[in-house]
């Protein structure tokens, strides 16, 4: 098993075996909280050797100005902007050009 823990394990995963080159490796998503995390292995079999292997990584999650600039999720917030653009525009010309 692999852990990424910080003070509690954050992600328990399991490592697959690779038959082609011999490795193990697993894929797993990094949480979005700053911090001092650890990948920590710690293997023991009864009757076998054991593998234990800590290592250190800092995580940092985005700045706001590391996102990308289009953000699709984001297109409800975009439109409602640009209707209230339209509409303060077109207030404006009825209200500048309306003759009592």
């Amino acid at each position: 098993q692999l852990e990424f823990i910080r003070m509690d394990p954050f992600e328990l995963v399991t490592l697959e075996h690779d038959d082609d080159t011999g490795h193990y490796w697993t894929q797993f998503r990094v949480p979005d909280i700053f911090g001092h995390f650890q990948f920590r292995i710690d293997y023991q079999r009864h009757g076998f050797g054991f593998v234990w292997s800590s290592i250190p990584v800092a995580v940092r999650p985005y700045q706001h100005n590391e996102y990308g600039r289009f953000l699709p999720t984001a297109a409800p917030y975009y439109a409602a902007t640009l209707s209230l653009v339209a509409g303060v525009f077109v207030f404006s010309v009825i209200f500048l050009y309306n003759v009592h």
